[in-house]
């Protein structure tokens, strides 16, 4: 019966590659992996250079990224991380810091001629002697989601991000105290022949000579529920300037996770997109209020911690105690909110038999994805939300003595 119900059509299972406990490096994880795997990346500093080299996998950190860090050597030089040889939809990264690089362009993230989702990272203090000192994306497409990307430079455009000829989402991002060099444009994002969407996001301190916080020559650019400094006036370029956004100071404080969280009177706070699909998770202590760092009530916050995605954020502390035995489960699911699909991981804490299933918050069951016996070591199931609609779904990992669930966001 067993050896059936993993026949199911509905259960695609990838491998996962942990770091370090598999391959002493992320590098070597990505170069054993094949299409469809995760490289799950334990808390640490990684000083190394990476590159996706065509495979489309998914490269997670367990813990997020204060406590996970990708530094890029200190010579010879060049983007921190490389996407760039072809990648398909389904390729991510989440969860960590990103720093250190100097790409020509993209100096701490290069994706060109491929599909790349950055979610929940941090990407500080890289640099591009051209442009997207932060970011780049060249000829790509993806989607930035719940970034922070900060102290970044470039020498001539796109301090913070750069996007040309690209088809690119920028969602619950902060994009704060980039530069470009000398007569240079676009601190904070520079956008060049685009179809692209920049929602829910606050870019602030930025600094250029021309388009301090957005220049763009692209001809779709739309910004949306937005936190812009010096509105209008802070940006350059044919933009069209939709509804909810504003150009009040957001009020950033220093916190646990970085120095862009919203303080207590934030403008930003339930300031983002009305629509549901994109509220704040709910506290299950506190009902109708936002699951911190999320703040205010279950609309979207702008800015980084606003957005189904936050739950990733928290989990950055659990480590800080020990699990109680009857938490020893382990579930996740990347990314976090998702479009279309997401990777789900699970472990036991020993042997045994377990039913994974996904439901919507009516109750009603929408999929099992595996059912059966887990001999050791994490697993991982792809979850194809492409048939249906936009909401809260809730991941239940369920076995002979204990469950967990974990609450995941489809977004479209």
């Amino acid at each position: 019966m067993i050896s059936l119900l993993l026949l199911l059509p509905s259960l695609v299972l990838a491998a996962t590659l942990n770091v370090p406990g598999d391959y002493p490096t992320i590098q070597a994880a990505i170069d054993a992996a094949t299409d469809g795997d995760t490289v799950l990346v334990a808390s640490g500093t990684y000083t190394e250079y990476i590159n996706f080299g065509g495979v489309d996998v998914s490269v997670l950190s367990s813990s997020g990224p204060v406590t996970t860090t990708i530094q890029a050597p200190a010579s010879p030089g060049g983007c921190t991380v490389c996407v760039a040889e072809g990648e398909g939809p389904g390729t991510r990264l989440e969860g960590f810091t990103i720093c250190g690089g100097a790409g020509t362009p993209g100096g701490g993230v290069y994706c060109s001629g491929a599909s790349l989702d950055i979610s929940h990272c941090v990407v500080k203090e890289n640099y591009s002697d051209i442009g997207g000192g932060g970011v780049a994306y060249i000829s790509a497409e993806g989607c930035i989601s719940s970034c922070v990307v900060s102290m970044n430079s470039a020498g001539e455009f796109g301090g913070g991000v750069t996007i040309n000829s690209s088809v690119i989402e920028i969602v619950n991002c902060v994009i704060a105290d980039n530069w470009v060099e000398g007569s240079g444009f676009g601190g904070g994002l520079r956008f060049h022949s685009v179809d692209c969407l920049l929602m829910n996001s606050v870019l602030w301190g930025n600094t250029a000579a021309t388009g301090a916080q957005v220049c763009s020559t692209a001809p779709s650019l739309e910004i949306t529920y937005c936190c812009v400094e010096g509105g209008q006036a802070g940006t350059y370029g044919p933009i069209e300037w939709g509804p909810g956004n504003i150009e009040s100071d957001p009020e950033f404080e220093t916190g646990p996770l970085s120095d862009y969280h919203l303080s207590s009177g934030s403008p930003c706070i339930d300031a983002g997109n009305p629509d549901p699909a994109y509220n704040d998770p709910e506290d299950p202590g506190n009902p109708g209020y936002a699951l911190w760092p999320a703040l205010g009530g279950l609309r979207n916050d702008m800015g980084a911690y606003g957005g189904g995605g936050v739950g990733y954020w928290v989990g950055v502390d659990e480590e800080t105690e020990p699990p109680a035995p009857e938490a020893a489960l382990v579930l996740m699911a990347f990314p976090n909110p998702f479009r279309g699909s997401a990777t789900v991981v699970f472990e036991l804490p020993e042997a045994g038999g377990a039913t994974l299933q996904v439901h919507d918050l009516s109750g009603r069951l929408v999929e099992t994805l595996f059912e059966g016996d887990v001999v050791d070591g994490p697993m991982s199931c792809f979850f194809d939300g492409g048939g249906l609609p936009s909401g809260v779904y809730l991941i239940l990992l369920r076995t002979e003595g204990s469950s967990t669930t974990h609450r995941l966001v489809l977004l479209r």
